[in-house]
Protein backbone atom coordinates (compact mmCIF):
# COMPACT_ATOMS: atom_id res chain seq x y z
CA UNK A 1 0.00 0.00 0.00
CA UNK A 2 1.30 3.47 -0.97
CA UNK A 3 2.06 5.63 2.19
CA UNK A 4 1.92 9.53 0.97
CA UNK A 5 2.87 12.27 2.74
CA UNK A 6 1.03 12.58 6.25
CA UNK A 7 -0.37 16.10 5.29
CA UNK A 8 -1.39 16.29 1.72
CA UNK A 9 -1.79 20.09 -0.01
CA UNK A 10 -5.56 20.96 1.00
CA UNK A 11 -7.91 24.05 -0.32
CA UNK A 12 -11.85 23.72 0.36
CA UNK A 13 -14.05 23.38 -2.78
CA UNK A 14 -10.78 22.22 -5.12
CA UNK A 15 -11.28 18.57 -4.56
CA UNK A 16 -10.04 17.74 -8.18
CA UNK A 17 -6.52 19.44 -7.32
CA UNK A 18 -6.64 18.54 -3.90
CA UNK A 19 -6.53 14.80 -5.18
CA UNK A 20 -4.12 15.43 -8.33
CA UNK A 21 -1.45 16.79 -5.90
CA UNK A 22 -1.98 13.59 -3.11
CA UNK A 23 -1.45 11.41 -6.35
CA UNK A 24 1.88 13.49 -7.58
CA UNK A 25 3.15 13.57 -4.07
CA UNK A 26 1.96 9.97 -2.23
CA UNK A 27 3.43 8.43 -5.61
CA UNK A 28 -0.27 6.85 -6.69
CA UNK A 29 0.64 7.21 -10.18
CA UNK A 30 1.74 3.57 -10.29
CA UNK A 31 -0.28 0.86 -9.05
CA UNK A 32 -4.09 0.43 -8.13
CA UNK A 33 -5.08 3.88 -7.45
CA UNK A 34 -8.40 5.33 -9.36
CA UNK A 35 -9.62 8.72 -9.08
CA UNK A 36 -13.20 8.42 -8.79
CA UNK A 37 -15.31 11.67 -9.93
CA UNK A 38 -18.29 11.50 -8.29
CA UNK A 39 -21.55 13.42 -9.70
CA UNK A 40 -24.53 12.68 -12.17
CA UNK A 41 -26.57 13.88 -15.23
CA UNK A 42 -28.00 16.75 -13.18
CA UNK A 43 -25.21 17.36 -11.14
CA UNK A 44 -26.73 17.09 -7.88
CA UNK A 45 -24.92 14.66 -5.77
CA UNK A 46 -26.08 14.35 -1.93
CA UNK A 47 -22.91 13.42 -0.19
CA UNK A 48 -23.03 12.86 3.87
CA UNK A 49 -20.39 13.38 6.51
CA UNK A 50 -18.82 16.14 4.41
CA UNK A 51 -17.24 19.61 5.51
CA UNK A 52 -19.24 21.23 4.29
CA UNK A 53 -22.49 20.60 5.43
CA UNK A 54 -24.42 23.26 6.57
CA UNK A 55 -25.34 21.25 10.09
CA UNK A 56 -24.24 18.12 11.64
CA UNK A 57 -26.04 15.34 10.07
CA UNK A 58 -26.65 17.11 6.37
CA UNK A 59 -25.90 15.77 3.29
CA UNK A 60 -23.71 18.48 1.27
CA UNK A 61 -25.34 18.79 -2.64
CA UNK A 62 -22.50 18.78 -4.95
CA UNK A 63 -22.04 19.54 -8.48
CA UNK A 64 -19.44 16.94 -8.43
CA UNK A 65 -16.76 15.46 -5.52
CA UNK A 66 -13.13 13.52 -6.46
CA UNK A 67 -11.55 10.58 -4.32
CA UNK A 68 -9.05 8.54 -4.18
CA UNK A 69 -8.93 4.82 -3.86
CA UNK A 70 -6.14 2.91 -3.01
CA UNK A 71 -6.90 -0.72 -3.20
CA UNK A 72 -3.10 -1.71 -3.39
CA UNK A 73 -3.77 -3.20 -0.06
CA UNK A 74 -6.04 -6.14 1.57
CA UNK A 75 -8.68 -3.90 1.84
CA UNK A 76 -9.39 -0.58 -0.55
CA UNK A 77 -8.57 2.51 1.42
CA UNK A 78 -10.29 6.16 0.65
CA UNK A 79 -8.70 9.67 0.94
CA UNK A 80 -11.63 12.25 0.74
CA UNK A 81 -9.96 15.30 2.02
CA UNK A 82 -13.56 16.66 2.53
CA UNK A 83 -15.06 13.97 4.59
CA UNK A 84 -15.47 14.18 8.25
CA UNK A 85 -14.39 10.26 8.66
CA UNK A 86 -10.73 10.87 7.69
CA UNK A 87 -8.42 9.89 5.39
CA UNK A 88 -7.39 7.25 4.51
CA UNK A 89 -10.12 5.27 5.57
CA UNK A 90 -11.71 2.02 4.53
CA UNK A 91 -13.70 2.13 1.81
CA UNK A 92 -16.81 0.52 3.89
CA UNK A 93 -16.39 3.31 6.66
CA UNK A 94 -16.17 6.30 3.73
CA UNK A 95 -19.05 4.20 2.07
CA UNK A 96 -21.66 4.07 4.66
CA UNK A 97 -20.54 7.58 6.37
CA UNK A 98 -20.92 9.17 2.45
CA UNK A 99 -24.10 7.38 1.54
CA UNK A 100 -25.64 6.38 4.21
CA UNK A 101 -29.33 6.11 2.63
CA UNK A 102 -28.05 4.24 -0.51
CA UNK A 103 -30.53 3.62 -2.93
CA UNK A 104 -32.89 5.39 -1.03
CA UNK A 105 -32.24 9.23 -2.18
CA UNK A 106 -34.28 10.13 -4.42
CA UNK A 107 -33.14 9.95 -8.54
CA UNK A 108 -32.01 13.51 -8.67
CA UNK A 109 -29.58 13.25 -5.87
CA UNK A 110 -27.66 9.76 -6.48
CA UNK A 111 -24.36 9.29 -7.90
CA UNK A 112 -22.19 8.14 -10.53
CA UNK A 113 -18.41 7.07 -10.42
CA UNK A 114 -16.04 7.79 -12.72
CA UNK A 115 -12.93 5.82 -12.02
CA UNK A 116 -9.76 6.64 -13.79
CA UNK A 117 -6.55 5.01 -12.87
CA UNK A 118 -4.44 7.80 -10.97
CA UNK A 119 -1.79 7.64 -13.86
CA UNK A 120 -3.93 8.29 -16.53
CA UNK A 121 -5.65 10.99 -14.40
CA UNK A 122 -2.17 12.75 -13.38
CA UNK A 123 -1.21 12.72 -17.33
CA UNK A 124 -4.50 14.11 -18.53
CA UNK A 125 -6.20 16.28 -16.25
CA UNK A 126 -6.70 20.06 -17.05
CA UNK A 127 -7.88 22.75 -15.38
CA UNK A 128 -7.56 26.72 -15.90
CA UNK A 129 -10.20 27.23 -12.68
CA UNK A 130 -12.68 29.06 -14.70
CA UNK A 131 -15.24 27.17 -13.28
CA UNK A 132 -14.70 29.00 -10.05
CA UNK A 133 -15.35 32.00 -11.13
CA UNK A 134 -18.59 34.07 -11.17
CA UNK A 135 -20.17 35.95 -13.96
CA UNK A 136 -18.15 39.15 -12.60
CA UNK A 137 -14.69 37.29 -12.95
CA UNK A 138 -14.66 37.09 -9.05
CA UNK A 139 -13.58 33.88 -7.45
CA UNK A 140 -16.31 31.77 -5.71
CA UNK A 141 -14.00 29.97 -3.31
CA UNK A 142 -9.97 31.09 -3.11
CA UNK A 143 -7.78 29.37 -5.24
CA UNK A 144 -5.07 27.40 -3.91
CA UNK A 145 -1.66 28.61 -3.62
CA UNK A 146 -0.05 26.02 -6.03
CA UNK A 147 -0.07 27.00 -9.89
CA UNK A 148 -3.30 25.79 -12.03
CA UNK A 149 -2.87 22.18 -13.68
CA UNK A 150 -3.49 23.55 -16.65
CA UNK A 151 -1.89 21.33 -19.54
CA UNK A 152 -2.77 23.64 -23.41
CA UNK A 153 -2.46 20.51 -25.13
CA UNK A 154 -5.29 19.58 -23.18
CA UNK A 155 -7.37 22.70 -22.32
CA UNK A 156 -9.95 22.73 -19.60
CA UNK A 157 -10.91 19.69 -19.26
CA UNK A 158 -12.43 19.34 -16.23
CA UNK A 159 -16.12 18.91 -17.30
CA UNK A 160 -15.13 16.00 -19.29
CA UNK A 161 -14.27 13.85 -16.24
CA UNK A 162 -17.98 15.21 -14.70
CA UNK A 163 -19.75 14.36 -17.55
CA UNK A 164 -20.86 10.85 -16.65
CA UNK A 165 -22.21 10.34 -20.25
CA UNK A 166 -19.20 11.28 -22.30
CA UNK A 167 -16.94 9.20 -23.83
CA UNK A 168 -13.53 9.67 -21.84
CA UNK A 169 -10.82 8.55 -19.45
CA UNK A 170 -11.39 4.94 -17.09
CA UNK A 171 -15.03 3.81 -16.81
CA UNK A 172 -18.83 4.95 -15.17
CA UNK A 173 -20.30 2.69 -12.27
CA UNK A 174 -23.42 3.55 -10.71
CA UNK A 175 -23.63 2.88 -7.04
CA UNK A 176 -23.92 -0.79 -7.12
CA UNK A 177 -20.99 -1.32 -8.99
CA UNK A 178 -18.92 0.88 -7.43
CA UNK A 179 -19.52 -0.69 -4.34
CA UNK A 180 -19.01 -4.57 -6.16
CA UNK A 181 -15.41 -3.16 -6.97
CA UNK A 182 -13.72 -1.36 -3.82
CA UNK A 183 -16.20 -3.29 -1.38
CA UNK A 184 -15.21 -6.64 -2.33
CA UNK A 185 -11.98 -6.63 -0.34
CA UNK A 186 -14.03 -6.50 2.74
Amino acid sequence: MTTPTSNPRYQPFYCEENIYQLCADGGFADGDASVVFISNAGRTCALWAQRAAREQGAPVVWDYHVVLVDASGPQAMVWDLDTLVGAPVPFAVWWQATFPFGATVPEPFQPQFRVVPAGVFLQTFSSDRSHMRDAQGHWQAPPPEWAPIFRPDEGMNLDRFIDMDSDFVGEVLDAAAMRRRFGSQE
